[in-house]
C-alpha cells in the first residue's frame, strides 16, 4: 500500500473463506471473478492433497478408471471374438458334414448302380445258360434221331444184301445142276421147282 492507495496485484486475491471474491483497484471499482470457484484451494496444500488422495464420489483415480475400463474392454471385446470363433467352427463342421453326406449319397448311388449291373449280368448269364442248354438238348435230340435212322438203314441194307446173296447162291446151284444134267430145263422155268425157288424173292 502506497499513500493510502492499494496497488493492484497481478494475481487475484483470495478472501479468508478460501474463495475468490471482489478485488478493488483504483477508485474502488469492484471486479468480480468466479473463474476458479469450483477449483480446489491452491493456497492450502493439505486440502489439495486431501482431495487428490480421496477419490471423488462414484468415481476413481484416473489410472484406476483407465485400468478398469481397459479390463472391461478386453473382456467385453474378447467374448464376441470367442463367439465368432465358435460360430466359425460350427460352420466348418456343418460344411464338412454336408460334404460327407453328399459323398456318402454319391457312393450309395454308385453302389446301387454296380449292384444293378451285376444283377443284369447275372440275368444275362442265366438267360445265356438257359439258351445254351436248350441248344444242347436240341442237338442231342437230333443226334439221337440220326443214330436211329442210321441203324434202320444198316438193318435194311443187311437184309437186302442177305437176300441178294441167297438168290445168287441158288442161281449158281441151278447152273451147276444143268451142267451135270440133273435139271432138264435150260432156262428159268416157272414150272420147275428149282427155278421157282430161285425166282422167288
Amino acid at each position: 500500500v502506497r499513500g493510502g492507495l492499494r496497488t493492484p496485484s497481478p494475481f487475484p486475491e483470495r478472501p479468508s473463506s478460501g474463495r475468490f471474491g471482489e478485488t478493488t483497484y483504483f477508485e474502488g471499482e469492484p471486479i468480480v471473478s468466479n473463474e476458479y470457484e469450483n477449483e480446489p484451494d491452491l493456497g492450502s496444500s493439505s486440502g489439495w492433497y486431501g482431495q487428490q488422495s480421496d477419490p471423488p464420489r462414484g468415481g476413481s483415480y484416473r489410472g484406476q478408471s483407465y485400468a478398469s475400463v481397459g479390463g472391461a474392454g478386453r473382456s467385453s471385446h474378447g467374448q464376441p471374438r470367442v463367439d465368432h470363433i465358435i460360430q466359425a467352427l460350427h460352420a466348418r463342421v456343418e460344411a464338412f458334414s454336408t460334404v460327407q453326406a453328399a459323398e456318402s449319397a454319391e457312393w450309395r448311388q454308385l453302389l446301387l448302380l454296380q449292384k444293378a449291373c451285376v444283377a443284369d449280368v447275372a440275368q444275362t448269364a442265366s438267360n445265356f445258360r438257359i439258351e445254351v442248354l436248350q441248344q444242347v438238348r436240341l442237338l442231342q435230340e437230333r443226334v439221337r434221331r440220326l443214330e436211329e435212322k442210321l441203324r434202320t438203314l444198316r438193318a435194311s441194307s443187311s437184309t437186302s444184301h442177305h437176300g441178294l446173296m441167297t438168290r445168287v447162291a441158288r442161281m449158281v446151284s441151278i447152273a451147276q445142276r444143268r451142267m451135270l444134267g440133273e435139271v432138264s430145263c435150260r432156262k428159268e422155268d416157272p414150272t420147275c421147282t428149282l427155278c421157282r425157288d430161285v425166282l422167288s424173292p
